[in-house]
């Protein structure tokens, strides 16, 4: 019944404001000492009298190094919607999981449940297909692991309202994160939809801090070739005006299930198409590719060929992404269509276009191994050479040039102290080991006289032949027997947590024995006598001094 419980705690929610920023006070100075500027930028330069502001800075400094368990979680939610989920749902994903690990565990036989209970769970899983299941699955686990406290949370009755409120928070963050990114692209469409920017920009421009995008989606010549279905291109391309007025009349509707243009290569969008062979190039369009750039890496790489080395970190790398997945390439298609469309606002329709509908489609066709893996691989092999330089991904700053190791200079300064190392090694030592000298032709030397048996009278015949090593051995700690010894003195870090068992509740309760630190133990120094100036011992554990008499 515990799984049950938090379900149910999860399930309710309430409305609470959105997390806010946070803005830094302004310190006004005297008038008698006016600011310095330095030459960095004309920024003020600090006063080396003010040692209150310089503590201050410093403490604001050290508070933007480490998050606290409640920030993190905010920080997770901005990742969400660009690499996990763009339309989450975030407490339908914990509901969800929390009902399907609780199915599991009845099905396993740990829990004991009345079949009215199993009847209800099975029937709210019932609306979620398989694909929908994985996708709530996968953001769970995610989310469980970078945030862990948002797990404490679950399942305790006086977190209830707190938890109520992160969530809703977090729900928050992930609405506002795609809102910021449409509306940071939207004032660039206008050098990212032209096929040489460095040349010219789309025509008629498009006015970067217009707050009005009317004349932006079908309402501007270049930007509708790229929103019309492909397989009309070649029509609207015959007949713009004619073409044009279907769409706005809704005679030709323009929905999710029609691939539109700009997702296809070429200086025109889509000039290659063969609808015999729809798949060919899909998803490798340079609007998509320099909005994934935009996105991942930073606005100034998306015109740039080549990996970005930008002072400042990406989104890519300030999240830990590695390689490219189904869900980035969705998530920068709806942002590119947005940003060329007309609306002003974020919004998930757009006449009869749905964007939900057209992320689920992108993510579940490439995600679909089953249908052509190949291709799948293959445009995630672009997309990651793309962001990363690199078609499996992104590999460690050390390992940069780990493939040409006769040009690095840490590998050969290892080579020649290992080979120094080995040099001393000898000298210290001049008997030969098997190891190091090679093996000579057996000498004609009489041999040695055969020892005595031993006798269970003789000391020496317990010990065994080879003393030094035995030696060695007394000294060095013993190795583990089994490697279920080893891993038992270690923390044991699971990868798949179930926050909803009774044993994670007991981990994360205060007055578990297992969260208790151990006492220091305290040493008393030596007292000296009175008398005879001898050393008197003291004990080493002492809680209370002892009265002398």
């Amino acid at each position: 019944m515990a799984r049950h419980n938090r379900a149910d705690s999860a399930s309710s929610s309430s409305s609470v404001s959105s997390a806010s920023s946070s803005s830094g006070s302004e310190v006004s100075t005297p008038p008698s000492t006016p600011p310095q500027i330095s030459g960095k930028r004309g920024r003020d330069a600090p006063n080396p009298s003010d040692k209150e502001g310089r503590k201050s800075k410093k403490a604001r400094r050290s508070r933007h190094k480490e998050l606290t368990p409640r920030e993190q979680c905010i920080h997770v939610a901005r990742w969400i919607p660009r690499g996990l989920d763009m339309f989450c749902d975030l407490k339908q994903v914990i509901q969800v999981c929390l009902l399907l690990e609780q199915e599991e565990a009845a099905e396993d036989g740990d829990e004991t449940e009345e079949e009215q209970i199993k009847a209800a769970c099975r029937k709210i899983l019932d609306e979620f297909d398989y694909l929908t299941c994985a996708r709530y699955k996968r953001t769970f686990e995610y989310v469980m692991e970078h945030a862990p406290y948002l797990g404490e949370l679950i399942g305790k009755k006086k977190k209830r309202e707190e938890l109520k409120q992160l969530i809703t928070e977090m729900q928050s963050m992930i609405n506002h994160t795609c809102s910021e990114d449409a509306s940071r692209l939207k004032s660039r469409m206008g050098s990212y939809a032209a096929p040489f920017p460095n040349k010219q920009v789309v025509q008629p421009v498009i006015a970067e801090d217009s707050k009005s995008h009317s004349r932006m989606g079908f309402n501007h010549p270049e930007l509708a070739k790229m929103l019309c279905p492909v397989k009309y291109l070649v029509d609207y391309l015959k007949d713009p005006a004619k073409t044009n007025k279907k769409i706005q009349s809704g005679s030709l509707k323009v929905t999710a299930a029609l691939w539109p243009a700009y997702l296809y290569p070429g200086d025109k969008p889509g000039q290659d198409f063969d609808p015999d062979n729809i798949i060919e190039g899909l998803f490798r369009g340079y609007l998509l590719e320099r909005v994934t750039k935009h996105i991942f890496t930073s606005p100034s790489s998306a015109l740039t060929t080549g990996v970005s080395n930008g002072t400042r970190p990406g989104n890519a790398k300030i999240h830990g992404m590695s390689k490219v997945d189904a869900e980035h390439i969705a998530y920068a298609a709806v942002q590119a269509r947005f940003g060329i469309s007309s609306l002003d606002k974020w919004n998930d329709k757009d006449g009869y276009f749905h964007y939900s509908d057209f992320y689920t489609r992108i993510t579940r066709l490439i995600r679909n191994r089953n249908l052509d893996g190949e291709w799948a691989d293959s445009l995630l092999a672009h997309y990651n050479e793309i962001l990363f330089g690199n078609e499996n991904g992104a590999k460690p700053s050390h390992s940069e040039n780990i493939d040409c190791s006769d040009d690095d200079d840490m590998i050969a300064m290892e080579r020649q102290l290992a080979a120094r190392a080995l040099r001393a090694s000898r000298a210290a030592d001049p008997t030969p080991t098997q190891s190091s000298v090679p093996q000579q032709e057996p000498r004609q030397d009489p041999l040695p006289p055969l020892p005595q048996r031993p006798t269970p009278e003789s000391p020496i015949a317990l010990a065994p032949v080879n003393s030094c090593n035995d030696a060695q051995r007394a000294v060095s700690p013993l190795p583990p027997s089994s490697p279920q010894e080893s891993v038992s003195n270690t923390p044991v870090i699971s990868s798949e947590r179930n926050i909803v068992s009774a044993l994670v509740d007991d981990l994360f309760n205060d007055d578990s024995p297992l969260t208790e630190e151990e006492e220091p133990e305290v040493i008393q120094p030596a007292k000296r006598g009175r008398k005879g100036g001898k050393a008197v011992k003291a004990p080493t554990r002492t809680t209370k001094r002892k009265s002398r008499k």
